[in-house]
């Protein structure tokens, strides 16, 4: 549930980023299209804020898909944890306990 709830965090977060990002991508793209050349100087403030929201998205990604793999091994070893409480089933997971260090090295 803790995992679920941090994946959700940082999906929300990953979508306000991405809202400024295309607002700074905006911004860029009129100053594009405006009126007359424009100056280094003047162009470079916008270019910075654009790849600045941009490196922001890409970092709280990362840590998104971090956590988008972790869920699904904490579901797996819950379902490992409740097979120990039948007999037949406790079979897999004692297999895997005694083969843990086979099955590292195989991956």
């Amino acid at each position: 549930i803790i995992i679920g709830a941090v994946v959700i965090t940082f999906f929300g977060q990953m979508m306000s980023g991405n809202l400024r990002m295309h607002e700074h991508f905006k911004v860029l793209l009129e100053a594009e299209v405006g009126p007359g050349p424009l100056s280094m100087e003047g162009h470079l403030p916008r270019v910075e804020a654009f790849y600045t929201s941009l490196e922001e998205v890409l970092v709280i990604e990362k840590y998104m898909r971090t956590m988008l793999c972790t869920y699904p091994m904490m579901v797996m070893m819950r379902l490992f944890k409740s097979f120990a409480a039948q007999a037949r089933l406790a079979v897999v997971t004692d297999t895997m306990s005694f083969a843990y260090q086979d099955l590292i090295h195989f991956f």
